[in-house]
């Protein structure tokens, strides 16, 4: 029923839906799995039900299918149970990047099953795919989402990069660079910056801040960048303070602010946070923020996408957002 749905004009609303005594002989089923099919489809959104009519083909599919201009968009692991600013920021960047065009954007949900994720994205009849962030536990997908045969533009960190598919990255290493350069312009000296994925990005940020502390001509101790977190703050914040001595400065990850903070209450320890889009920086004047602005990633991704929809033979490309500090440096 789904490659009928799939391969249907846009005037055969009515699939040639019969009645189920119908759909049992041509498919060799019993009635029971006949209409578990069928409200499996309804369910997907596929087809409607019209009591007295029968069931047909929903519309939007059918209108889909006629326009061609349909965007597919997944963010992180396609299962959205509630928007932060991260979210908001990437939506509002996506949204800046496909104005003006005649695409629209259908959001894409996993609903708890890839698979049939993608049997929706096949009736759908997307022009494009853009995903956001895909995580590690979903990337096995990737093979069936090119199956579609249509243009993807993915955004990736750095460290996997995948250049099968246009992919654009944030560099990790200079955002190492940029914050151990604000903090040793205000003369902190011992500081360790936390990251709360076990991923590659720990190397790239330390590159970054032993190309800082070697401008200055000062060397670069093992324990300056750390994996951390939440169940092992307190322990990694005491390694670190022990290594390292007194800290000036703790770069942490946002969602540990509040803890960090009350953990280093009392040290004279500055507690920084970066954050994800470009909102004022709270706080006291001598605080600074490292911002990633990831709606200007979304953008330029969106943008990308929709210069290869309209020139088929266009190359990905690879770019490389860099982070920026906002807030005055203030004093030592």
């Amino acid at each position: 029923m789904f490659t009928r749905i799939a391969a249907a004009a846009p005037e055969e609303s009515s699939l040639c839906l019969t009645t189920e005594r119908e759909l049992c002989e041509l498919f060799a089923a019993s009635r029971g799995t006949v209409r578990r099919a069928l409200q499996m489809l309804v369910d997907e959104g596929l087809l409607v039900r019209r009591p007295h009519h029968g069931t047909f083909i929903h519309p939007a599919v059918l209108n889909s299918a006629g326009q061609q201009k349909l965007i597919g968009l997944i963010i992180l692991n396609g299962e959205l149970a509630y928007w932060d600013s991260y979210i908001l920021a990437l939506l509002h960047g996506v949204a800046e990047g496909f104005a003006g065009t005649p695409y629209q954007v259908r959001h894409i949900n996993f609903m708890g099953d890839p698979a049939q994720t993608i049997r929706v994205m096949a009736t759908s009849r997307l022009s494009g795919l853009l995903w956001l962030g895909p995580m590690e536990s979903v990337r096995e997908y990737f093979g069936e989402f090119r199956k579609q045969n249509i243009p993807i533009v993915t955004v990736i960190p750095q460290f996997e990069a995948d250049h099968t598919v246009s992919c654009f990255t944030i560099d990790f290493e200079k955002y190492g660079e940029l914050v151990s350069d604000r903090l040793l312009e205000t003369g902190r000296r011992n500081f360790v910056l936390l990251d709360s994925n076990t991923d590659g990005r720990q190397e790239l940020k330390s590159r970054g801040v032993r190309r800082a502390l070697a401008a200055r001509g000062l060397p670069f101790r093992n324990g300056m960048v750390r994996n951390v977190t939440p169940i092992t703050l307190d322990e990694t914040l005491s390694a670190a303070r022990k290594e390292l001595g007194e800290l000036d400065a703790a770069v942490v990850p946002t969602n540990l602010r509040r803890d960090a903070a009350r953990l280093l209450a009392g040290t004279g320890t500055q507690v920084i946070a970066p954050d994800m889009d470009l909102a004022p920086s709270p706080g006291p004047p001598e605080s600074f923020r490292v911002v990633i602005p990831v709606a200007e990633l979304a953008r330029q991704a969106a943008a990308h996408l929709t210069r290869r929809l309209d020139n088929p033979r266009l190359s990905p490309e690879h770019l490389m957002l860099k982070p920026v500090i906002t807030g005055p440096p203030g004093p030592a």
